[in-house]
């Protein structure tokens, strides 16, 4: 099973990262119009042909705009993906209301979330989950807040889900922009040691940078009953590098 997660800061477009966070400063500095439509042309056309190219079967992405999700999933759909999840941030609207998609090739069925929990994930800039009940799989897509406050919140909110989901006995997969390195997750929430979670330990953050100068914001947790075979990163346009992880199982 492979998962790619990518932050695409709301589908930039520019030739390199570089470029794009440039001109990304520009637009907003001039308040151009024609420019920000230049530079977030919702049409994903990079980031679609790496899905092409890298034949996931479960997607995990943040910064999708509300306006771009119809067009997206319609994109994604030829590529065999049928099961889709997208909630977007509570605090924004039009154009610039982000949330995360969650899409897989595999059959979902309903998996009701609490609605406090709803509550403290949407805060952030959006949430998704799916149930894989052919798999008995969980998936939890999040881009928890930078606010050092909400970020716990959301992260006990989090906590309490994924253990419930333990107790009936489901495998989980948590994926995303948690806005936290794994070494501050793990020192910050019990959630990590209590669902015996494993990350994939890859630096995306910030994209242009060494190895050695970037953070791993978005990761791919799992519980104990998988193994990461494979993970590894890979430069787009976004400030964020994408990540694929391959998951195998750990008892075969």
């Amino acid at each position: 099973m492979k998962i790619l997660v990518y932050n695409t800061m709301c589908g930039a477009n520019g030739r390199t990262p570089l470029h794009t966070l440039l001109f990304q400063f520009l637009a907003f500095i001039c308040c151009s119009k024609r420019l920000i439509n230049w530079l977030y042309p919702e049409d994903f056309r990079d980031m679609v042909a790496q899905i092409k190219e890298e034949k996931p079967d479960i997607l995990c992405l943040t910064e999708i705009p509300s306006t771009a999700v119809g067009k997206l999933k319609k994109k994604l759909r030829k590529q065999g993906f049928r099961s889709f999840s997208y909630r977007p941030s509570q605090w924004y609207s039009g154009r610039f209301n982000i949330g995360v998609m969650l899409a897989t090739k595999q059959k979902s069925s309903k998996n009701r979330m609490p609605e406090d929990t709803v509550h403290a994930l949407s805060a952030g800039w959006g949430y998704a989950h799916l149930w894989l009940p052919a798999q008995n799989i969980v998936i939890v897509g999040v881009h928890l807040a930078l606010n050092g406050w909400l970020h716990g919140i959301q992260m006990r909110a989090l906590s309490k889900f994924v253990l419930k989901q333990k107790t009936l006995g489901r495998r989980i997969i948590l994926a995303g922009d948690f806005n936290c390195t794994e070494a501050f997750a793990r020192k910050t929430s019990s959630l990590f040691r209590k669902a015996k979670l494993i990350g994939s330990k890859l630096r995306t953050f910030p994209n242009g940078l060494p190895e050695s100068m970037r953070w791993d914001l978005d990761h791919v947790f799992c519980c104990d009953s998988f193994i990461i075979k494979q993970a590894k990163a890979i430069s787009r346009f976004s400030d964020h590098l994408m990540i694929t992880c391959t998951l195998g199982d750990a008892k075969a």
